[in-house]
């Protein structure tokens, strides 16, 4: 080189160097992505009691599993578990039966997670032809949904949940009907597609939600055979959805004549019944801003996919639209839009729910991926290029500086904003407290709302304590079983359920009441006979209040016979708003206490009856009823000595709660009639 003489620069070797560079940035934020998400699965190993959060109800019910208990069956009898189907905490079972520990369940959600991101990476290198663009291609198909899920505070990849291994099998099962639809020439035959069905329905048995999306699927495999195998009937049969309906109706009826009729209603009616405490236009909106980032990735990857498959159908004489969308590559990619779209409207109706999280936005993360894997292998590889490029300069754009927000009421726990993904897909696994550990080491059990796992101890009692009991309330239902294992000290050591700051009325209680629609005391009854029946113990956890079977619980046993619903002869009658202790005694109906001024109760009938009603104070008691009918019911209010009200077949009685109110007197027709606690039937519900 000569001195003061400028080389003419070799533009080719500096652009070839530019789009290597280009092309490690999607490697680079998957690695990383990756990385933190190894670490996460390993690390989870070294802790004996890893603190999982939420998760610990889907244990509880693994744990009760384990040791034999059906988690179905009559609310007012015996216990039942959290109201999924049972692939996910029987598998968990399983694993508990090899040693006791706590994060099997996280680590089934994180291996399912794994798997799914492993098997659409492969789904994207055996379809590529360019091996680096191909490397590209897989690193963004991976990085792609884990990104999107480091936007959630409950991803459901490090919690023990049922969504990932759901969604796992989807992932399989759609990828399956997708490369048959690529390469009708060479797909699977009748056990391959047997395979994809079974696929479907363990997914559908891993979480019900999932059903719909399951359903798009199995329809989408029978009409691309249909179209693809005119001279070939029997590969026109719907093979998938055959196996898939088959598979879940066989396992369904089982429980359902195993459980006396009761589960399906727990696995389908209840959820229908929970309150919504948001409309789906808000839940929608809601899900556009946390989906933003990953949303515009898509649309943009999504127009290029239909703009690039035209461009090449037309260039092999294609020919008109309808021609290039029976073009393997065009069908492919419709086919996974509508599948991706099909994981949306079941997960913003179960947001909408009472307790519905942003782990249910699982689905919709996974249907994006499956979209994006097939939209980069549809459209011309150097499109393919360029888009895999833009997408992980974006990815580690947003990663490394956390787009800004203005949503104020939708900030991470840390203070990031929500809707930006980041390149930390990793959890800072802590162990439970101190003195669940030393119960645990015991074989103890600790009744805990938070830790509802540790109510079953592996070689010692096993009575389950899991966090099924408010969602059946807010249904309707009255689980009693953990009334009567309370009230028989079966477990060391007890922790009240929680309460709002400054309020009586708890939010256990605002849950389990369908916000307002049933009891609204029912966790507050459960602390009274922990208050009353326990004796109350030291804490290392600060400022809680834990409590150990006292001598004084054999005097409160007949607090048995104050959670209702109760039936007196044709009289159904049921606590509503206000709640507190009403309770059975020589055949009257008592308010002995509550933690609100009024309680309500509803009572209808299908027959005529008369019931009998005492306040110290008659101006306590405010009764609303039917106008009385000739052609039906009437219910006869008799308020002390004073007047009688008639009404039709419903009434309400809203009483003070310092008035000592009480009813008895009930009769139907000439027939007097005990008044009983009643354990409502999913008919009756």
């Amino acid at each position: 080189m000569t001195e003061g003489v400028a080389e003419p620069l070799d533009t080719s070797t500096a652009k070839r160097s530019a789009q290597r560079a280009l092309d490690l940035v999607p490697v680079l934020v998957a690695v990383v992505l990756i990385g933190g998400f190894v670490y996460s699965l390993v690390s989870i190993i070294f802790v004996a009691h890893p603190d999982i959060g939420w998760s610990e109800h889907v244990m509880a019910d693994a744990k009760a599993i384990a040791h034999g208990h059906f988690p179905y069956g009559d609310p007012g009898e015996g216990y039942v578990g959290m109201l999924y189907t049972p692939l996910f905490p029987s598998i968990v079972a399983i694993l508990l039966k090899i040693t006791w520990w706590e994060g099997w369940g996280p680590f089934v959600s994180m291996v399912a997670a794994g798997t799914a991101t492993f098997v659409l990476g492969r789904f994207v290198w055996r379809a590529g032809e360019d091996r680096p663009v191909s490397i590209a291609r897989v690193a963004m198909v991976i990085a792609f949904p884990l990104s999107a899920f480091t936007i959630f505070m409950t991803n459901g990849v490090f919690e023990g949940r049922t969504d990932q291994l759901a969604w796992c099998f989807f992932v399989i099962a759609a990828l399956r009907v997708l490369d048959d639809l690529r390469q009708v020439e060479t797909a699977r035959g009748v056990r391959g597609r047997i395979v994809t069905g079974v696929l479907l329905a363990l997914s559908v048995l891993s979480k019900q939600t999932t059903l719909a999306a399951c359903g798009v699927v199995a329809i989408v495999a029978a009409v691309s055979w249909w179209l693809a195998s005119s001279t070939n009937r029997k590969r026109r049969l719907p093979i998938e959805g055959i196996t898939m309906v088959g598979l879940v109706g066989i396992v369904l009826v089982a429980l359902q004549v195993a459980s006396d009729g009761f589960a399906f209603d727990l696995l389908f009616g209840v959820p229908r019944r929970h309150a919504r405490v948001a409309s789906v236009s808000a839940m929608l909106k809601t899900d556009l801003k946390l989906l933003v980032v990953p949303g515009v990735i898509l649309l943009g990857v999504t127009i290029a996919a239909v703009v690039g498959t035209r461009r090449n159908a037309r260039g092999t004489g294609g020919g008109d639209s309808k021609r290039w969308l029976r073009s393997p590559a065009a069908m492919a990619f419709v086919a996974a839009v509508l599948i991706g779209a099909a994981t949306v409207p079941g997960t913003v109706l179960a947001q909408t729910k009472q307790g519905g999280d942003f782990n249910a936005l699982a689905g919709p993360v996974w249907g994006m991926a499956i979209i994006l894997a097939v939209a980069l292998i549809a459209m011309p590889a150097t499109w393919s290029r360029d888009a895999v490029r833009v997408i992980g300069a974006v990815l580690l754009l947003v990663g490394v500086v956390p787009l800004a927000t203005t949503q104020n009421d939708l900030r991470r726990f840390d203070g990031r904003a929500l809707g930006a993904p980041s390149l930390d897909l990793t959890r800072d696994w802590q162990s439970v407290p101190d003195d669940l550990v030393a119960a645990a080491d015991h074989n103890r059990t600790v009744f805990d709302w938070e830790y509802p796992s540790y109510s079953v101890a592996a070689d010692g009692p096993t009575y389950p304590g899991g966090g099924a009991p408010p969602d059946l309330a807010a249904a309707g239902y009255s689980p009693r079983w953990i009334v009567r294992d309370l009230l028989a000290g079966r477990w060391d050591r007890v922790r009240l359920y929680p309460t709002a700051p400054g309020a009586e009325l708890g939010i256990i209680d605002t849950y389990a009441s369908g916000f307002g629609q049933r009891d609204t005391a029912w966790a507050w009854k459960i602390n009274e006979i922990i208050r009353r029946g326990y004796t109350k113990v030291e804490d290392a956890r600060g400022g809680e209040d834990f409590y150990t079977p006292g001598p004084r619980l054999v005097d409160v046993q007949d607090l048995a016979e104050c959670f209702g619903p109760y039936q007196a002869g044709p009289l159904s009658i049921r606590v509503r708003d206000g709640g507190g202790l009403w309770c059975i005694d020589s055949n009257t109906l008592s308010l002995d206490d509550g933690p609100n001024p009024t309680s309500e109760l509803v009572l209808e009938s299908s027959e005529s009856a008369t019931l009998h009603v005492t306040a110290d104070d008659s101006n306590a008691v405010k009764i609303t009823c039917d106008d009385p009918r000739l052609d039906t019911p009437v219910i006869r209010v008799r308020l002390g000595s004073g007047n009688t009200r008639e009404c039709g077949n419903s009434v309400s009685l809203v009483v003070d709660v310092d008035a000592h109110v009480s009813i008895r007197g009930f009769s139907s027709g000439e027939q007097d009639v005990r008044v009983k606690l009643h354990n409502p039937k999913p008919s009756e519900l």
